[in-house]
């Protein structure tokens, strides 16, 4: 019976020295596991595969110089160690680079209208009036009826260039071109018009391609209409008051109370 009891108790104490055993080996590993790791992370070996892919991830990261999608900025986009630079793909399209998901993207964009690529930018474009440049009209433009069917027209143009003569029916136009006259003129008779009608006037100057603004809108109503014997008698002699632009003699012209010039203008019926 006592030989029992005593082995019982040895297989007891044998089990229980297997379980401490068992236990005490696994913490060891847990030890040993967590002494290797910190000897891997403070060695040569990691922290060159580190820098490895912290090179790696630059040379693939997608950088734009512009910000993106942007055709008014002329950008760079560096991608996988090579730059790629937005260019004109047309007169008015863009090829403009840009990044989506880090990757580099081509993408052909037109530009706006009234705009075109240049070096690689859409800009405005600017028009032939906006690059010519924008001078003062005729001065001391009038115009006088003459007849039932005539409007005498004078001006004076210090710029020396040829001048357009615009009419119209109504002061808000349109007005259509009746004259192109040389710059050595300053006068115009616009002739068959119909009796007793008002016109509106207005010149513009130019030289070569270059126009310049456009005189003041001018109002004149041409004479009414006479019987025969009337306008036979008028034609065959008559002396009539016009303005002309002479530097030394001016005289108050009453309609319009405004300072002028006045030559006699004669005519006659050639016989």
């Amino acid at each position: 019976m006592k030989k029992r009891v005593n082995l019982y108790l040895y297989v007891v104490m044998v089990f229980a020295i297997f379980i401490i055993l068992f236990i005490f080996y696994l913490n060891l590993g847990d030890l040993f596991k967590s002494f290797f790791d910190k000897g891997d992370i403070s060695g040569k070996a990691i922290i060159t595969k580190t820098k490895d892919k912290a090179s790696s991830y630059l040379a693939s990261k997608c950088v734009d110089t512009d910000n993106g999608r942007n055709i008014y900025e002329k950008g760079i986009v560096s991608f996988q160690g090579k730059n790629y630079t937005d260019s004109c793909y047309t007169q008015n399209s863009i090829a403009e680079y840009y990044c989506i998901d880090n990757n580099k993207t081509i993408e052909f964009i037109s530009c706006p209208q009234g705009y075109s690529c240049l070096n690689g930018i859409c800009i405005t474009i600017k028009t032939e009036k906006d690059k010519l440049p924008t001078l003062d009209p005729p001065n001391a433009f009038g115009a006088f009826p003459i007849t039932a069917n005539d409007i005498f027209l004078i001006w004076e143009n210090d710029a020396k260039t040829n001048v357009k003569i615009m009419r119209s029916a109504s002061i808000n136009g349109p007005f259509e071109l009746i004259a192109d006259i040389s710059e050595e003129k300053k006068s115009y008779l616009d002739s068959s018009l119909s009796p007793d009608t008002i016109y509106y006037y207005t010149i513009k100057s130019y030289s070569g391609n270059s126009e310049f603004s456009e005189s003041q809108i001018v109002k004149v109503k041409t004479l009414p209409e006479t019987n025969k014997a009337q306008e036979n008698q008028i034609k065959e002699s008559a002396t009539l008051m016009l303005p002309q632009f002479i530097e030394g003699k001016q005289v108050i012209e009453k309609k319009r109370n405004k300072p002028s010039s006045y030559v006699k203008l004669i005519w006659g019926n050639k016989k």
